[in-house]
């Protein structure tokens, strides 16, 4: 049995404060009515009729703590993700192949100017200072001369087999688009605890975005190009190689460097499905490990598991990009033609 230590102080006038190793509480009060403070926080009133042994009492405050097994939602929450990491591909610095050097760095040219003559566009706001309007000017004229002039022309020619295995290589990307969604994985990472995530081993953060063939404003090509825009990067697949854009500063990357990596996944959907998923099974958000509800948490639902394809592109330089499909038999077709081409 433990020891329990407490100690009374009487101040007088019917003020006592209560020394107890849970802490300092206090009561005052008069014949027939008292008020406690407890050291928990908790309210005491006690009514009584003196010398009877009748009385009421009247409790109010906090309620006790929750047991340490029943974390808050917040708690449990925070504790369910850790050491999410951003899914993007390494320093464009890494992307710079001797035989396109030329052609990056008039790339780079172009957009760096562009940038310059957006600065001088602002200078006409403020037109109390002459000189800013000629400022001004300059950046209007020289925007307008870049966006017509400054263009870089792609020209390619092909032959019958290269044309043709060059739109395979289109028709291929331009499939995933027939899925109802596309997501582009922008974090990952482990979960911390399976019991209150459904069972799930690991974490994804996505946004959803289309494949599209329109190349940039300063890219002028003669051919049909597929274009990637990923929400930090953007991926543009050209005839010979692949342009990784990021920001005012572009990469290149052979096609024979790139890696695929293509399979299904499981996700516990939290959004409306998409039309073309496929459905798996319904878990327990808190779980126990045969798949059982686990009891101890309130509001306890089911979330729906479906089926998606995640197509994983990297390469030796550093390509980091992850795609989700929801059809997963759409991926599995992209599967085995992107490797014919």
């Amino acid at each position: 049995m433990g020891l329990r230590v407490r100690k009374s102080i009487n101040l007088g006038g019917g003020f006592r404060i209560n020394l107890s190793k849970s802490g300092v509480g206090y009561s005052w009060g008069a014949p027939g009515y008292r008020v406690t403070k407890t050291a928990g926080g908790k309210t005491r009133k006690t009514y009584s009729i003196p010398g009877t042994g009748i009385g009421y009492v009247e409790e109010s405050g906090k309620r006790k703590k929750s047991d340490s097994t029943m974390p808050s939602q917040s708690q449990q929450d925070a504790s369910v993700y850790f050491n999410m990491k951003e899914v993007e591909s390494s320093d464009i610095a890494n992307f710079q192949p001797a035989e396109y050097s030329e052609l990056l760095k008039r790339l780079q040219s172009v957009i760096l100017w562009n940038k310059i003559s957006t600065w001088l566009c602002v200078c006409l706001i403020l037109i109390t200072n002459p000189l800013f309007i000629i400022f001004g000017i300059t950046g209007v004229a020289m925007k307008i001369y870049i966006h017509l002039k400054g263009k870089i022309e792609l020209n390619y020619e092909f032959d019958t087999e290269s044309k043709a295995e060059y739109e395979q290589r289109i028709a291929t990307w331009k499939s995933l688009n027939s899925c109802n969604k596309l997501w582009q994985i922008n974090q990952s990472g482990k979960v911390n605890n399976a019991k209150i995530s459904g069972g799930a081993t690991s974490a994804i953060k996505r946004s959803s975005f289309f494949i599209n063939t329109k190349a940039p404003w300063y890219i002028k090509c003669n051919i049909e190009v597929i274009v990637l825009p990923f929400k930090t990067e953007t991926l543009l697949f050209l005839p010979d190689k692949i342009l990784l854009i990021k920001g005012k500063k572009i990469g290149a990357i052979n096609y024979e460097n790139i890696q695929y990596n293509i399979h299904a996944i499981g996700y516990l959907e939290d959004e409306k499905p998409p039309k073309d998923s496929e459905f798996v099974k319904n878990v327990w958000k808190y779980t126990n490990k045969d798949g059982s509800p686990d009891k101890r948490y309130k509001g306890n639902k089911q979330i729906p598991v479906y089926k998606y394809g995640r197509i994983d592109l990297s390469s030796p330089e550093g390509l980091n990009a992850k795609i989700m499909c929801s059809n997963e038999q759409i991926a599995e077709q992209f599967k085995n033609k992107i490797t014919k081409v």
